[in-house]
């Protein structure tokens, strides 16, 4: 690999060793090793570490018979094992001992009790008060419940915690772009947002992700759409068009409407 063109393992690895970090007692070791020879994922990696999470590189006796390559661009202790030098196929290694009990600076750990948040928006998503609003650091708010959220928060430090509570949307300065949990969760204060019926036909296109025109007096911003009376995601309406907040992995494939006959079941 060309010098300066880190591919995207590089951040792979930093993720995996920011997951594991907390796991590890201040004192405790981390051998750090890869089966590659670039600087990007050895010695800049190591580094990265060392500075970000809080670490200290140690040495070990060495054999000189082992014919091991040491750091290829700094001073710190690194043990290279390169093909026809060493015996094997080839690796690279690092002894880091941890020095702060710090958490992982990784993004999806950071999560924070939501204090600055405009609290007459938040509580007006919910038809409850029960909840505590979280905030990740990719700015997306969840909705725990009060009676869990000290679990909750304590939990969050140290796991990846994949989903809690209800997920409310992604926060854009005073708005917040709603997420397509909140109109399917039974919390969900339908009268917060305008509300636009679809028939059939427009329901399927929704679900496909494609763009639903809507009413020429429909109020900027969130929509809520619904799908006889019940709450199917939402749109935002910019004026001209309507953005479909569908989310992409969701959308179907199939274009078939039903007849008139059919029933719904709730």
């Amino acid at each position: 690999m060309e010098p300066g063109k880190c591919g995207p393992l590089r951040r792979l690895q930093r993720e995996i060793v920011s997951d594991i970090w907390p796991c590890l007692k201040p004192g405790g070791l981390l051998i750090y090793s890869t089966c590659t020879f670039n600087a990007c994922e050895n010695e800049e990696n190591a580094a990265w570490i060392a500075a970000e999470l809080g670490a200290e590189f140690l040495s070990v006796d060495t054999e000189q018979a082992w014919n091991i390559t040491g750091s290829l661009v700094d001073e710190n202790p690194a043990y290279r094992f390169l093909p026809g030098r060493s015996r094997g196929e080839g690796f690279c290694l690092f002894i880091l001992r941890k020095t702060t009990n710090g958490f992982s600076p990784c993004k999806k750990h950071q999560i924070a009790r939501r204090k600055a948040v405009n609290c007459s928006l938040i509580n007006g998503l919910l038809q409850s008060d029960v909840y505590e609003v979280a905030q990740r650091s990719d700015n997306e708010l969840v909705a725990i419940p009060r009676r869990w959220a000290d679990l909750y928060f304590s939990a969050a430090q140290s796991l990846h915690v994949i989903h809690a509570g209800i997920t409310l949307g992604i926060q854009k300065g005073k708005d917040v772009i709603p997420h397509i949990s909140l109109a399917f969760s039974t919390a969900l204060n339908a009268d917060f947002f305008p509300q636009v019926a679809l028939d059939d036909a427009q329901t399927i296109r929704f679900l496909r992700k494609e763009a639903v025109g809507l009413p020429a007096k429909t109020p900027r911003g969130a929509v809520l759409l619904t799908y006889r009376g019940r709450p199917i995601g939402f749109e935002k309406n910019v004026g001209q068009r309507a953005n479909n907040l569908y989310p992409n992995e969701w959308k179907i494939k199939s274009s078939h409407i039903p007849q008139d006959n059919h029933n719904v079941i709730t």
